[in-house]
């Protein structure tokens, strides 16, 4: 229950930066069919937060590790109509608010990979020098 409770916080907060048109009477109206609300939306939305990133090793965008393809923009502008009906986005909008987003989410997994081993390795040798100095906490590292 608190994941959907958190979703729909996200999804609030996020509606809340969003530049909306205004409709005479003040009440909001729609949703304005700009570069910086398609990077919002792919950003903070829990449905896009942290899927798309720009994958160091391989040099190119990615969304869930799978590298950006034109059917794949197709389907980000399909779910934005859907969702916030952005419909006259065109692909090269989508495109550069999509590289804006994985320009913030820069990830090398080589590098990660490699860190993890060290911290793995730093840890596990804690463990065996506290293990063969009787856990008097004498470090050989």
């Amino acid at each position: 229950m608190s994941t959907v409770m958190n979703h729909l916080a996200q999804v609030q907060d996020l509606e809340g930066q969003l530049d909306w048109k205004l409709r005479r009477n003040g009440d909001r109206g729609a949703l304005r069919q700009t570069r910086r609300n398609v990077f919002l939306v792919l950003s903070m939305h829990p449905h896009w937060a942290g899927r798309i990133c720009l994958d160091l090793s391989k040099g190119s965008i990615v969304l869930d590790s799978e590298r950006l393809q034109d059917m794949t923009l197709s389907k980000v502008a399909n779910w934005l109509d859907q969702e916030y009906q952005l419909r006259t986005l065109s692909q090269k909008m989508v495109r550069e608010a999509i590289g804006l987003v994985a320009q913030e989410n820069r990830k090398d997994p080589v590098t990660d990979w490699l860190l993890g081993l060290i911290t793995g390795w730093r840890t596990q040798g804690r463990r065996l020098a506290l293990s063969c100095s009787g856990g008097r906490g004498r470090y050989l590292l």
